[in-house]
Order: C-alpha cells, then sequence, then structure tokens
C-alpha cells in the first residue's frame, strides 16, 4: 500500500501532470505526498537496520554490536528532531493572520455591494476565504482578472450572487475572441469583460480595481481611478493621480489590520516568518502609505508627510520612492541633519544608487555647504559612473561658484562615457555663453532638487 501510493503521488503525478519546463513557479508541493511516503520508507529502513544490527549483536552475544546499535538509535533520533529545530520558525503558522488580515484590508472600505477587480491568485484566494469562511463583506463580488479570460467565468459572474451587471447572452459570451488594437496592442477577454462590466454597471454600483492589478489593465481607465489603499475607485470625474486622502487615512488609522506586519505601536513586528513572496506584498502598503504622506506634503503638513513616508519604509524598508522623499520632507520641515544623517545612511547601504547622492548633495548645498557638495559629487560618480544627473548638479553648482574648469571637466567626464549626448554637447558647445547668461547670481537648491 505504501509503495502503490508512492508510486502514484511521485511517477504517476509526473506522467499524468506532465508540466513543462516554463511553469509560472516552482511546482514541488505537487509531489508532497511522495515525500511523505518516501519518508515512511526512510523510517521503516532505520528501524529494519537497527534491528538487523540488534539480533546480530544478540547472535554473538557482542557487547560492541549492542552499544553500537544503541548509538545508531540515538543518532537517527537527532537526525529527526533536527530538521524540526531549523526549520519550525519557517513553518510554523500558528500566528501568521497575515493573509487573512491583507483580505480584510481590501474588503472592509468598500462601498455596499461593490465590484472588484484582483488579479491573481495570492490576491483573490484570501479575499475569498474571509468572505466564506468568516462570512465577511458577501454583499461583495469580487471578479478574478486571470478567470475573466475564460467563457465559464463570465457567465458564473453573470449568473451566480451576488451578480455582476453582464447584459450578454450565452452565445455573445462564447464569441469573444481577442482583439488587435491600431496601437499594437491586445484587447484579450478580460479587458471586454471588464470594459462591458464597466459600462453596463454605469455608475449604479461602485467598482474598485486591487492595487495589484498590472498597469496595462487599469490604464484606460486610469484618470477616473482614485486610490484609497488598497483599491483605486472608479470615480465620474477625471484627474491624475488620483488620491482620496480621507479614505487613506481612515482606512490606515481606524480600519486596516496589520498582525505580524507591523506592533500595536507601529513598529516592524519580526515574530511572524515572513516569505519573499509574502514580504513582496507588503510593498502596496507602502505605497498607500507614501501617497498619503506626498498629499500631506502638498498641503504643507510636512510633519505629517514626514511620519507616512516613515510609514511606508516600516512596510518596505528598501521601498526607494519613500527613501527618496523622506531625506526632502526633512529639509522642507528644516531638519537638515536629519536629512544628513538619512542619505548617508542610506549611500552608505546602496553607493551605486545615484539618485541617493544627488538628495546628499542637496542637502549640503541647501545648508550653503557647496565645497561639500562637489566633493560629495566626485565621489557619487566613483560609484554610480552613469548616473547623468551627477554630471548636471556637478556642472552647476561648480559654475555657480565660480569653478568654471571644474564645471567643463564634469561635462566633459560625462560625454566621455557618453558621447551621444546632444544636451551636455550643446552646453560644452555653447559653454561661454552659458556660464554668462545662467549662473550671474546663485540660487538655493530647489524643494525637489534630485527628484525629477
Amino acid at each position: 500500500l505504501i509503495f502503490t501510493s508512492l508510486a502514484l503521488n511521485s511517477i504517476g503525478l509526473i506522467v499524468f501532470l506532465n508540466f513543462s519546463d516554463s511553469e509560472v513557479r516552482e511546482r514541488d508541493y505537487f509531489y508532497s505526498g511522495a515525500f511523505y511516503f518516501f519518508s515512511l520508507f526512510i523510517g521503516i529502513g532505520a528501524s529494519a537496520l537497527l534491528h538487523m544490527m540488534w539480533e546480530y549483536a544478540e547472535l554473538t552475544a557482542g557487547r560492541m554490536y549492542r552499544r553500537a546499535a544503541v548509538a545508531a538509535g540515538v543518532v537517527l533520533i537527532v537526525l529527526s528532531i533536527l530538521p524540526a529545530r531549523y526549520h519550525w520558525d519557517h513553518h510554523d503558522m500558528s500566528c501568521n493572520y497575515i493573509p487573512r488580515d491583507y483580505a480584510y484590508n481590501m474588503l472592509a472600505g468598500l462601498e455596499p455591494d461593490a465590484i472588484i477587480f484582483t488579479n491573481g491568485d495570492n490576491d483573490t484566494f484570501p479575499l475569498w476565504f474571509i468572505q466564506c469562511v468568516e462570512d465577511f463583506r458577501r454583499d461583495v463580488r469580487v471578479a478574478n482578472l486571470s478567470l475573466l479570460n475564460t467563457h465559464w467565468y463570465i457567465k458564473q459572474l453573470r449568473d451566480e450572487e451576488p451578480r455582476v451587471p453582464i447584459s450578454m447572452s450565452d452565445g455573445e459570451i462564447n464569441a469573444l475572441r481577442p482583439i488587435p488594437t491600431k496601437e499594437g496592442k491586445i484587447l484579450w477577454k478580460r479587458d471586454l469583460a471588464v470594459n462591458h462590466i464597466i459600462k453596463v454597471t454605469n455608475w449604479k454600483r461602485p467598482i474598485y480595481f486591487a492595487v495589484t492589478v498590472p498597469h496595462e489593465i487599469w490604464e484606460p481607465y486610469e484618470e477616473f481611478l482614485e486610490m484609497e489603499g488598497m483599491v483605486r475607485k472608479l470615480v465620474p470625474y477625471r484627474g491624475s493621480y488620483l488620491v482620496d486622502a480621507f479614505m487613506l487615512e481612515r482606512n490606515f488609522d481606524e480600519i486596516f489590520e496589520f498582525r505580524g506586519v507591523l506592533t500595536p505601536e507601529g513598529e516592524i513586528d519580526d515574530s511572524v516568518y515572513k516569505t519573499f513572496d509574502t514580504s513582496n506584498m507588503f510593498v502596496n502598503f507602502a505605497v498607500a502609505a507614501f501617497e498619503l504622506g506626498r498629499v500631506k506634503a502638498r498641503d504643507g503638513d510636512n510633519e505629517g508627510a514626514i511620519e507616512r513616508t516613515k510609514q511606508s519604509l516600516r512596510f518596505d524598508p528598501d521601498f526607494e520612492w519613500g527613501n527618496r522623499y523622506l531625506g526632502i520632507y526633512y529639509m522642507r520641515n528644516n531638519q537638515y541633519q536629519k536629512a544628513l544623517e538619512h542619505y548617508k545612511d542610506l549611500v552608505g547601504e546602496e553607493p551605486a544608487n545615484g539618485d541617493y547622492w544627488i538628495g546628499l548633495v542637496s542637502v549640503y548645498e541647501k545648508i550653503g555647504q557647496e565645497g561639500e557638495a562637489l566633493m560629495t559629487l566626485h565621489q557619487a560618480i566613483r560609484f554610480a559612473p552613469d548616473h547623468r544627473d551627477l554630471y548636471g548638479f556637478g556642472f552647476r553648482i561648480s559654475a555657480e561658484m565660480g569653478q568654471l574648469d571644474t564645471a567643463k571637466e564634469f561635462i566633459n567626464g560625462w560625454l566621455a562615457r557618453h558621447p551621444d549626448d546632444r544636451d551636455f554637447r550643446a552646453i560644452l558647445r555653447d559653454f561661454d555663453n552659458i556660464i554668462v547668461r545662467e549662473f550671474q547670481q546663485t540660487d538655493s537648491v530647489p524643494e525637489d532638487a534630485g527628484v525629477e
């Protein structure tokens, strides 16, 4: 029985499933059953070996063999315990509420009877779980975009509660085919279905896109989507980078749950082991907190901008936009020492990131240390020699300080590596006139210097 189960779960599944060599992810979990049954054979073999050693010791009346059998038994027991000792932390899910809370955070702030488009497995299955198992927000219809490429799923959305407004007949659904556009793109069945649902709904029900949905899918509606945290809501007015600051702040402060991600005090929570895929999902929280920080900065609330940006970095310490803008917000709030320390830490951790060097240079220039700024630029070019803005900053600062030879060195330095850069070649060609025309006076560094 054990051998048959092993054969069916190993060679049998290999033949039956017939996986290709271009799967979207590792498929070893399909063979979990084979691992378990193989482990049973290991146990049977180990116990048989010990039994044989003990029997041989009895036949020969040899104490040495008995001792060897006991020692071998102890070693085998220890070997069976070691994997649990070293891997328990990675496999213990007893306090891991991250997937559940992720689903809660995506559904809790939606309006009644909403329709939300999700992308794939990771952002859909937790939502189905919390709806079906915890009976939470059953009024919301989760529409999986991956499945919207199939006829049967479109029919299911149309026919099963809570129903999605779809006016197509079975024949029309079956006739859906990908359509090439004049721009050379392809409108897949999912794109046609989404567009149909939006038109038929006609603002009678709220429609959302999860932040995990790729840009190419929601791009046609980009000017009508408003960020609310883990979702973008379709709204009847046009704008660029629309953000509902009220909903964002309400969600973060009153609704969202972050067990295993942040402590109740809002600090990083390391009590739960997080896989690479799990950690990658946190960037969505980081982006939402960062967007709220940008709104705060736009409204002149520099303290609020700093706090929200720091919050984004608690979700993802490597979030580049948060790291770049935190220093800018420190400068706007006249906290120059903190800005210096922040950018110094960043260039120490990622010396090849030219944007972080630009931030450090901007602080030095802001506090009137142009000489230190120039020295920093020379150092930065050694680590990030192909970052164009470093040479541009060097040219400008040198020219403002009257160090024209140094200014020309920065231009020539860039052209030596990128001789086809027309803008820099034009500066070199008209160098004297530019110096006279543009640098008769010195100004402080713009607040967003180095960000563009």
